[in-house]
């Protein structure tokens, strides 16, 4: 089959960039032709895509091939560009809900535009309970939402294969550890056990694979890196930005699931002191419910078993546009242009004409030129609501 995956950004190690990259890599194992495309492209990840044999393309310039068997986008930007700006024509439309809270992971089409798209021939995925809920909240009216978990690839599935008495070895997987937990290196060292930290400000940036992880006795991180660890049997602790509940236990991992493995199923911030304490206490009863949950998570969060269960390549006979016509685009894409001017500073401006914008290009600017994008290209008309506010 023809797929085409898109997402807005594709440049760093960050969760729908490696989403979009675990399932490019599925895909072409399966034998079909895939072809990416993104509005900001870059190094680390065009060369982790080079790696499987795909260039991905700029989706504000690239000359789109108008039909495929599958088009799936992430993000409320690449959604409006796809089928506003290129209005691609596909047997099956599938949209990410990637985030409960992130604007630009929103629903990608107001409440009003719903009768206007065609169905049958759209899909939506949530990866949680609570984005879905997220995402019904902004219209009820809704089509039905599925679910696709965070992937956890093969080669996670039991990847931990040694055991420790005691814990020796313990890594933090983030790209914003809060305080608490960057302090805690001083609390290891004290200890004497090996503290790395994994991620944009710490030890090392790279991408997580098993081989990053399995030497660890445990893993200290929230998201994806959860079910990556689960399928692996590697003990993972549940702390970030949010706090966390800490170790899983079977009395908390369907709340923390149903949260993404985000820590937003307690909030629970505390001392450093606290947080390390847990996790010698905690290390022994840890790293016998992973073992015991790691087929579980294998089946549960595989890609391809996923996918199987979904039957998300079981496509319509006929491809044809999502959104049914003039009126459908036009209110699509006044309702992603309205949602990214209210992330811009005030002081930024979407220009009508030109494609960069002035000052330097921060990721805020990078989205602002997306919208700049998406409105010169929707409907006539709509150009004038990329105005100033």
């Amino acid at each position: 089959m023809k797929i085409l995956l898109s997402n807005n950004h594709l440049r760093n190690y960050n969760g729908s960039e490696l989403h979009t990259l675990e399932l490019a890599s599925f895909l072409v194992e399966q034998g079909h032709a895939v072809s990416v495309a993104a509005f900001v492209l870059g190094d680390p990840m065009s060369s982790e895509f080079a790696r499987i044999g795909i260039e991905p393309v700029s989706l504000s310039s690239a000359d789109l091939e108008a039909e495929w068997d599958l088009v799936w986008t992430n993000q409320i930007t690449t959604f409006a560009s796809v089928h506003t700006q290129h209005r691609l024509r596909a047997r099956m439309h599938i949209h990410g809900l990637l985030s409960s809270v992130a604007p630009i992971e929103a629903l990608p089409f107001p409440s009003a535009a719903i009768g206007g798209i065609r169905q049958k021939a759209l899909t939506l995925l949530a990866n949680s309970p609570l984005t879905r809920r997220a995402a019904r909240a902004a219209a009820p009216n809704t089509p039905k939402i599925r679910f696709l978990w965070n992937l956890a690839p093969e080669p996670w599935w039991g990847a931990k294969t040694t055991r420790r008495d005691r814990l020796q070895s313990v890594a933090v997987v983030s790209n914003h550890a809060p305080p608490e937990i960057a302090a805690l290196e001083g609390l290891a060292a004290r200890d004497g056990i090996a503290f790395r930290v994994i991620g944009r400000g710490g030890h090392d940036y790279r991408r997580i694979t098993p081989d990053a992880l399995i030497d660890f006795d445990a893993v200290i991180s929230i998201g994806k890196t959860v079910n990556y660890c689960l399928a692996a049997g590697l003990p993972v602790f549940i702390y970030d930005h949010f706090g966390g509940p800490g170790w899983l236990t079977e009395a908390n991992i369907s709340r923390a699931e149903s949260r993404i493995y985000s820590g937003k199923c307690t909030y629970n911030r505390r001392s450093p002191e606290n947080i390390w304490s847990e996790l010698k206490a905690g290390f022994a009863p840890a790293q016998a419910f992973h073992l015991s949950r790691q087929a579980w998570a294998a089946e549960r969060y595989g890609t391809g078993q996923q996918m199987e269960r979904l039957g998300l390549l079981d496509l319509p006979a006929r491809a044809a546009p999502l959104l049914k016509g003039k009126a459908t685009r036009a209110a699509v894409a006044t309702h992603v242009v309205g949602i990214i001017r209210s992330l811009l500073p005030k002081d930024v401006v979407l220009n009508k004409t030109a494609d960069t914008l002035v000052p330097g290009r921060s990721e805020a600017i990078d989205v602002a030129c997306v919208a700049q994008t998406v409105a010169r290209h929707a409907p006539a008309g709509l150009s004038g609501d990329a105005a100033p506010p």
